[in-house]
């Protein structure tokens, strides 16, 4: 019996790494940036990633800590552009990505607390988000 669960205890625990072990190489639509930075007050950057697809913005909402760098990923086929007011109690911003389709990023660090409400420039106020900084 002992050399039996000598030979059987190593194949089972490596057995149990493989299936434990997380998946790699998902390339999803809702994949973070691979340029993205290290997270920020120790946020992954899928926690800070908003999709912009021909659906709409996914999220529709977040909430991140103030000295976050939010980031936008293009996934649709349509072209979309962020545009929109960072308000906060230092004054407003406006904030505007590029027009974009198919795979890009963009990305803006909320250094203060605030609201920042967006739409697409393209589709205009029926296609919106909101990013709140505290």
């Amino acid at each position: 019996m002992g050399s039996l669960l000598r030979r059987v205890v190593p194949g089972l625990l490596g057995l149990v790494l493989v299936l434990a072990w997380p998946g790699c190489g998902d390339s999803g639509e809702d994949a973070p940036p691979t340029d993205a930075p290290p997270p920020a007050g120790g946020i992954p950057a899928n926690l800070r990633t908003i999709r912009v697809g021909d659906d709409g913005f996914s999220p529709g909402a977040l909430q991140v800590p103030i000295g976050t760098q939010v980031f936008w990923q293009w996934t649709g086929k349509e072209e979309h552009q962020i545009s929109g007011t960072f308000k906060s109690e230092e004054g407003d911003v406006a904030v505007e990505s590029p027009r974009m389709k198919g795979a890009g990023s963009f990305s803006y660090e909320f250094k203060t607390n605030g609201l920042f409400e967006y739409h697409c420039a393209v589709h205009g106020e029926a296609v919106s988000g909101r990013v709140i900084i505290k």
